[in-house]
């Protein structure tokens, strides 16, 4: 009797522990979105533009010319600053066939593991009475392109934020018509391949693609500004215009901010390639925000080179992906994925904290 009632002990066990993990994986993978901090509530919408001079250089493309994705997030009191939307609909929906995808994991699991996921950034709704600072945000190759923990938090704070999404360079890029495109297939192949070249000379070959999208979107800010049917019509301070990129995005952020008059101080979240950066330095305020384990010498080269210029954070308990909505992971995987040791909370609002005070100092 003693013996079964072990094993009865046992199966009442394992079945609480399995329940629980089953618990875990069946609710949504991210952590609730904290509530922005700044005195405005958030609104986003989409525009997409075409430069007509560029060649979409990529293989199998549906264009003739270069053709991305902006969103922008801006300061609204059209609706009550908590209120909570879901989470970028269009790209949890493409996100969730890319996984079921890739990860031979059912779409029903990812259904349940992407599902509930809300943020507060409303859709399309009247941008506030102002004159606003503009950030230009770049982020990394070949990523999902997640940042609305630190997007809506600076738009909360009085910016606008036009988000580059680079077409053929991100995981997913989701035009307005519903058009969903991946990442390039040579990229994908060269990733996993591990092959090093042709992963760097693609890295160059963007690095240069984006630039050329950044100098685009000022123009086209500049348009906005200008044009009495546009929302943003006399509501962006071209004169206030700022650069954050994470990672590969970073590294796009300095040669931006050190060739574009327009820029007017920067910071670069993790970010560098021995492609393209170098350590030349420039008249313009640039903020290294960096993870313990970076350690590329070339930045500490710069930054002394940029003299009074340069400043550089180093977030303590911080991984690569730190810097993204990745952040908002729940425990075991934020850990397994190394991007943070500590507390996430914490780490998430010392950056929110770093990127507002740099701005509000120089922008």
């Amino acid at each position: 009797m003693n013996k079964f009632f072990k094993w009865l002990a046992f199966l009442c066990l394992f079945l609480i522990m399995a329940s629980l993990i089953i618990m875990w994986h069946l609710s949504p993978i991210l952590n609730p979105f904290p509530i922005p901090n700044g005195p405005y509530a958030v609104g986003i919408t989409t525009q997409e533009y075409t430069d007509a001079q560029r060649l979409d250089i990529h293989p199998n493309t549906p264009f003739a010319r270069r053709t991305f994705v902006v969103d922008y997030y801006y300061p609204t009191r059209a609706v009550e600053k908590a209120t909570q939307y879901p989470y970028r609909p269009a790209f949890i929906a493409a996100l969730k066939n890319e996984h079921a995808h890739d990860c031979f994991v059912s779409k029903f699991l990812w259904n349940r593991f992407l599902s509930g996921i809300t943020s507060y950034a409303g859709s399309d709704v009247s941008i506030d009475v102002g004159n606003y600072p503009i950030i230009l945000f770049v982020p990394g190759i070949g990523s999902d392109a997640m940042y609305s923990v630190y997007l809506e938090e600076l738009a909360s704070q009085g910016y606008i934020i036009a988000v580059l999404n680079p077409t053929h360079d991100i995981k997913n890029t989701i035009f307005t018509n519903g058009t969903v495109i991946g990442l390039d297939k040579n990229f994908t192949q060269a990733i996993a391949q591990a092959d090093r070249t042709k992963i760097y000379n693609y890295r160059a070959q963007a690095h240069h693609e984006w630039l050329a999208d950044l100098n685009f979107m000022v123009e086209k800010i500049k348009e906005h500004n200008k044009d009495p049917y546009s929302m943003f019509y006399q509501k962006i301070d071209i004169d206030r215009l700022g650069v954050l990129g994470h990672s590969h995005g970073g590294a796009v952020a300095i040669d931006f901010c050190k060739s574009n008059p327009a820029c007017k101080a920067g910071i670069n979240m993790d970010g560098w390639t021995k492609t393209a950066n170098t350590t030349q330095g420039f008249n313009k305020p640039f903020l290294f925000l960096l993870t313990p384990d970076l350690g590329i010498a070339d930045i500490d080269v710069l930054l002394k080179n940029l003299g009074a210029y340069g400043h550089k954070t180093i977030i303590a308990n911080a991984g690569h992906g730190a810097f993204s909505d990745l952040i908002l992971l729940k425990q075991p995987l934020r850990y397994a994925l190394k991007v943070n040791k500590g507390n996430s909370q914490a780490v998430a609002h010392e950056i929110q904290k770093d990127i507002k005070h740099f701005f509000d100092v120089h922008i």
